[in-house]
């Protein structure tokens, strides 16, 4: 069991340098910010970190929060890389250490989402209109003085998992997600019963795999893993379903280190990085 101290120790943890030095950020003035996830950043000097595409609880936390939110770690694991103790007698009643999971609250507008999707992203509008019936999108705004911001939120049917994407076209964009357990997922279906499960990195992935594939034309789920790194989402979805599941990460070194780990199922390709790209560029 770890004491105090240690975990004391390991929240105290410069972020700016930590994240500059372990995770891939970069510098912006006194400020660094994941490339992965633009909306999250660290203050130098601070051990804090803020998710500037978040409200309330998890929009701010230690070294602690930050891997467990978004690198799929326990607070087992981060212990031991930061610390070297032994874990083993660690009961989650005997630490005062609880990891919060909050959706986005939900706007009563969602124009901005509409025309980023469909616009920029090259979705078809009743696509999306489909899929918001049947809420498992919705959009979110955060106030900014006079401004407001507006996000995409991609949410599961059980509410436990949520994307969110910024909607701006251009300039610097972001996406991060929040989970109530290491191995969840959003997804949707197509046709009457699951005939192949697509495992995707993204949900704007999924949508769009889902429209290359002419939607309907088969009966299928199309799943969004949000990240190609959370494998142990991929390991319940091939205990579940197992030979149905086909890989649909990106075209990229980290999707084919992806397809070897994962080689005894079968795997698409798109031509490009991803499957929104295709999307695109049909």
């Amino acid at each position: 069991m770890y004491t105090q101290e240690q975990i004391q120790e390991v929240v105290n943890i410069d972020l700016y340098d930590f994240a500059l030095k372990n995770l891939d950020a970069v510098k912006e003035g006194n400020w660094a910010r994941l490339r992965s996830n633009k909306s999250v950043c660290f203050k130098r000097g601070s051990s804090r970190y803020i998710d500037f595409a978040m409200q309330g609880k998890g929009s701010s936390g230690n070294l602690i929060d930050l891997l467990t939110t978004y690198y799929g770690e326990t607070f087992k694991s981060v212990m031991e890389s930061q610390i070297g103790a032994d874990a083993s007698s660690y009961k989650k009643s005997e630490i005062d250490y609880v990891s919060h999971y909050e959706l986005p609250i939900k706007a009563k507008s969602f124009k901005e989402t509409m025309a980023y999707l469909c616009i920029t992203r090259r979705i078809p509008g009743d696509v999306i209109a489909r899929l918001m019936k049947k809420e498992l999108i919705y959009q979110s705004c955060i106030p900014q003085g006079d401004k407001r911001f507006c996000n995409c939120v991609f949410v599961n049917d059980t509410q436990s998992y949520y994307e969110i994407h910024g909607t701006l076209s251009f300039g610097k964009s972001f996406h991060g997600n929040g989970r109530k357990a290491l191995d969840e997922y959003w997804s949707f279906m197509t046709g009457n019963e699951i005939g192949t499960v697509y495992i995707c990195e993204s949900a704007i992935d999924a949508i769009s795999l889902a429209v290359i594939r002419n939607m309907d034309a088969e009966n299928a789920l199309y799943v969004s893993i949000g990240g190609v790194a959370n494998y142990k989402t991929i390991e319940k979805l091939i205990d579940k379903y197992g030979r149905k599941c086909v890989l649909a990460v990106d075209n990229d070194k980290a999707g084919q280190s992806c397809r070897d780990r994962f080689n005894t199922i079968r795997s698409i390709v798109s031509k490009h990085k991803d499957w929104n790209e295709d999307l695109m560029k049909g």
